[in-house]
């Protein structure tokens, strides 16, 4: 197992079950408020906020968000939503997550969004680095704190490698439950291992998708 690899591991095991704090960072409002169970594609960044700070990125300048165009990498073709420019700098507990929620800083306390259960298959997103081989692990759902009324019913991740250049990662959610969705998608990453601390880890997150079909075909944003 190579460094790399290792210390996501660890990663997993210091965030599972997720330590998570509700941080009342400024949260970046979905420009769509659309009543009712979404039971169509639709893109996160209309109803979710990444709002949700984890590791370092729970102290507020460790973990930098930028949604403007010119502060992403140039868009893939017909990509839906927010594209976003994360720049993280390492503190002393050397991760960093980001949770998409809804509505904003909610751990559990509040329902999430009504979602029609059963009728999505997978998650899918569009990310890179500004380096390459940097290690990412993403995540559907999981919120779930004992304390708290609420919490999510599905689950799914996916580990990969990135490069300079986007890649597409697709996260299995078919068969599951989720009527109440708190988190919507979630990313993290150990700060790497062989890196001097003074370098800040970027990543390029666009176009993320929930789907009622396993496919990569764009879709008319609803």
């Amino acid at each position: 197992m190579n460094a790399g690899v290792s210390a996501l591991v660890r990663l997993a095991t210091v965030a599972a079950p997720l330590a998570l704090a509700a941080c009342d960072f400024p949260a970046l409002t979905p420009p769509v408020a659309r009543p009712g169970a979404l039971d169509a594609p639709f893109a996160v960044s209309n109803f979710f906020t990444p709002s949700g700070y984890m590791g370092d990125g729970e102290k507020l300048g460790n973990l930098e968000v930028d949604v403007l165009s010119a502060a992403c990498k140039e868009r893939p073709p017909a990509a839906v939503g927010d594209c976003y420019r994360f720049t993280y700098h390492p503190q002393d507990k050397r991760w960093v997550g980001v949770y998409w929620v809804y509505p904003a800083n909610n751990w559990g306390s509040r329902a999430g969004r009504n979602i029609a259960g059963q009728k999505f298959k997978e998650v899918r997103l569009k990310a890179a680095s500004a380096t390459p081989d940097l290690l990412v692990k993403f995540l559907v759902g999981g919120i779930n704190d004992s304390s708290l009324p609420h919490s999510d019913r599905v689950a799914g991740l996916d580990v990969v490698r990135l490069g300079t250049e986007w890649k597409t990662i697709r996260i299995d959610i078919s068969g599951q439950e989720f009527d109440r969705v708190i988190g919507a998608l979630a990313w993290a990453l150990a700060y790497p291992e062989d890196w001097d601390g003074k370098d800040p880890v970027v990543l390029f997150i666009d176009d993320i998708v929930w789907d009622t079909e396993s496919t990569a075909e764009p879709f008319a944003n609803p």
